[in-house]
């Protein structure tokens, strides 16, 4: 993707994929390791608050996948930040390592036949499991999705960065992005 503007201009782009590398209808059996990071902390109305969290109490620890970790401890859970979530993951993560030759997500399948890596210079990672549908959605005359059917990946910097970052208008900003599917 490329793009110019003859103004400084604030831009934050993102790819927003799904994926599912398994034969079954979700991906609750997937398993999710991320590059070490914090989760950028939300408040009820979805706002980030400026702080940040190393998932190192029981409220957060299920959205830790610093090691490989099945998708599914992290859904349904009852808790205030779950069901700010709607018992799925939708949240930030904000990567505390810098390295760009390692994949930031590592995705597999039930069954390990397929991986997805995803490399990137990006500072975060927003990552969605298709929670917030409730019923079956039918997205063309022989294919529908269901809740936690897929999961996205949204590499970028970090939400509301323009509120606390003076490098906004940067010049000459340039990012990559890099997904693997072996």
């Amino acid at each position: 993707m490329k793009a110019s503007s003859s103004i400084p201009t604030v831009v934050n782009l993102t790819n927003h994929s799904y994926f599912n590398l398994g034969d079954h209808k979700t991906i609750r059996s997937h398993s999710l390791q991320t590059a070490p990071a914090k989760i950028q902390v939300i408040d009820e109305q979805f706002v980030p608050t400026g702080e940040y969290t190393m998932m190192e109490d029981t409220e957060t620890a299920p959205f830790d996948f610093s090691q490989e970790q099945p998708i599914n401890k992290a859904l349904c859970l009852g808790t205030s930040l779950s069901k700010i979530c709607a018992e799925g993951i939708d949240l930030a993560y904000c990567f505390t390592e810098a390295s760009s030759t390692r994949p930031k997500i590592i995705l597999r399948d039930a069954e390990r036949k397929n991986t997805l890596k995803i490399y990137s210079d990006q500072e975060a990672c927003v990552i969605y499991t298709l929670n917030k549908i409730s019923d079956q959605v039918k997205l063309s005359q022989e294919s529908t999705i269901e809740q936690f059917g897929e999961i996205t990946f949204e590499m970028h910097r970090r939400p509301n960065y323009v509120h606390s970052e003076k490098d906004y208008l940067t010049t000459n900003y340039k990012a990559y992005t890099t997904y693997e599917i072996e």
